[in-house]
């Protein structure tokens, strides 16, 4: 079975002189064979200063509230080097295998970190101990996916919170992950004197562009004006999945 794997990074940086950069953007594994091996680069782009990086894998979750979490896993992948310290204006090429299991039927989504430490990894405080201060750090998307893995965007519900803001529970019973990528939503109230709310992508900033991976859910809050909020409504909505 051929799975294909996405990497999206995007860089959370510190107030530091110089930055590593990381690269590629993304890259396609295969479960087995030559492509379950990637190379990517960690360059050094001061012409003074060494650079430490340290790189990882995690599992990846994100729960209904919309909080990302992830917690290392050292089985699925090799990679090699982990570590480096890189000579001013050097380039690294790391690889990266992957080991899991490519029987799965489920996308299986990862985070992938590499983290800029200060060169003197082990700077002892006043009480003896050592201490690492995180410089930068690139948080990517790892998403290991069997071929025939689709997406399955349903809404499972829609409320009124204590606040008469509408709450919508997306639920994706697919088997890859979704981007709400631009997301419209209709809504029509049973009243008939009433008029329906059309809203666009731009008008839902918050919703649209999120991400629900495979098995989850999703809420989000939508407010809406006096008049519907004490209606009965259908809702409609649609969104980019290619």
């Amino acid at each position: 079975m051929r799975f294909i794997l996405c990497l999206f990074v995007f860089m959370a940086s510190f107030c530091i002189g110089y930055a590593i950069e990381f690269s590629p953007m993304s890259a396609t594994f295969d479960g087995s064979g030559d492509n379950a091996t990637q190379s990517f680069q960690v360059y050094n782009p001061s012409s003074t200063d060494k650079a430490a990086v340290r790189l990882f894998i995690g599992d990846r979750s994100i729960d209904v509230d919309g909080n990302d979490t992830f917690v290392e896993n050292e089985e699925d992948f090799i990679i090699y080097p982990p570590q480096m310290i890189l000579q001013p204006e050097q380039t690294q090429i790391v690889r990266v295998t992957w080991m899991g299991n490519e029987e799965s039927s489920v996308e299986r989504a990862y985070r992938i970190i590499a983290e800029q430490l200060p060169v003197d990894l082990k700077k002892r405080e006043s009480d003896g101990k050592a201490s690492i201060r995180l410089l930068m750090r690139f948080v990517g998307s790892i998403y290991v996916v069997p071929n025939d893995a689709s997406a399955d965007i349903v809404l499972e519900s829609s409320y009124e919170d204590s606040s008469d803001d509408m709450v919508l529970l997306f639920e994706n019973r697919g088997t890859a992950h979704a981007l709400l990528r631009e997301l419209s939503l209709s809504i029509t109230p049973h009243d008939t004197d009433v008029e329906a709310l059309h809203f666009s992508s731009e008008e839902l900033a918050g919703i649209s562009g999120e991400n629900i991976l495979a098995g989850s859910k999703r809420k989000f809050f939508l407010s809406l004006p006096d008049d519907f909020a004490k209606n009965a409504f259908d809702i409609k909505f649609s969104y980019d999945n290619e």
